[in-house]
Parts: structure tokens; sequence; C-alpha cells
């Protein structure tokens, strides 16, 4: 992974970066958690001030020190809003930019996809199928099932959700 990535430390002399307790965070793309080797930016918030990010956009140096971009600071705040597990970590000076009116009903569930095509679009002669498995951005998991009706509902899962 370090081969094909950049390293950047993000620095923001304001301090307005939150942390969370998932260590290193993928952005999500339209609430679906993309692949590590598609992922743009993998980003680990060290501190209100630093975050480290591995990108996909080769610098030509082993490392680069800047100064982050309104736009980037914007990215590490949705993307701790979308992976943290259950904290997100924040100074006494940013509980103002803390969302007030709303709680945190969605957070990283379980998505899973069952086809009879597979993603290079080949089709899969029953009774096999194709199963993708990823994380996604919801209120509950996210399942749907092919029609070949191989599967079994479990309505249970619901409870863990």
């Amino acid at each position: 992974m370090m081969t094909t990535r950049s390293i950047e430390a993000w620095d923001d002399p304001e301090g307005t970066f939150w942390t969370c307790d998932a260590p290193l965070l993928v952005p999500f793309r339209k609430n679906k958690g993309p692949s590590l080797l598609a992922a743009p930016h993998i980003l680990w918030p060290v501190t209100p001030h630093r975050v480290v990010a591995l990108t996909n956009e080769p610098s030509g140096q082993k490392a680069i020190t800047r100064l982050a971009t309104p736009k980037e600071r914007g990215l590490v705040r949705h993307a701790i809003e979308q992976g943290r597990e259950r904290w997100i970590f924040a100074s006494p000076e940013q509980k103002d930019r803390l969302p007030k009116t709303k709680k945190f009903g969605r957070r990283t569930q379980m998505r899973m996809r069952c086809s009879q095509w597979t993603p290079h679009g080949l089709y899969v002669e029953p009774p096999g199928c194709c199963v993708e498995q990823a994380d996604g951005f919801s209120a509950g998991p996210d399942v749907a099932f092919c029609d070949q009706e191989l599967h079994v509902d479990a309505p249970a899962m619901w409870e863990y959700a």
C-alpha cells in the first residue's frame, strides 16, 4: 500500500480537526465505503492540529507537510462523522462545531449485495451467486439478496444494528 500512496501531513494551526475512536478513516463515497485500493485518501487524525493522509496523488517526495485547505478540513470532519465507531473527541474550543440539534442516527453498518452478476459483468450460473460485502453509512444493515431464493433471511439480525 505504501508504494502506491503519498504521505501528507495536514496542519491546522487553529486546531479544528476532530479525532475519533477509529484510528484510520476511509471517506465514504455515496454512503458506501470504498476499498483501500480505490480510496483517494486514507486519513489518520492524530491531533486537533494534524492529520496524516495517505493519498493517491504522487508528489515525488517521501512526505509533505503543509497547511490543510478548508476542503480537506471538511473531508476529515465528514469522514469522522461517518467512520467513527462510537465516539468523536473534540476539544472544549471545538464544542461549538459539533451538531447540537441532531443526533448521529446513522453510523457504519454492514452492506451486502448478492447478485447473479460479477462486478465485471459476467453471469454466474445457478446455483451460484456473487456476494459483495462492504461498509455502508446508514441507520441499519443494508442487505439485498439475489432472486434465486437460495438465501435464508435472518430477521433477528436487525436487533444487533
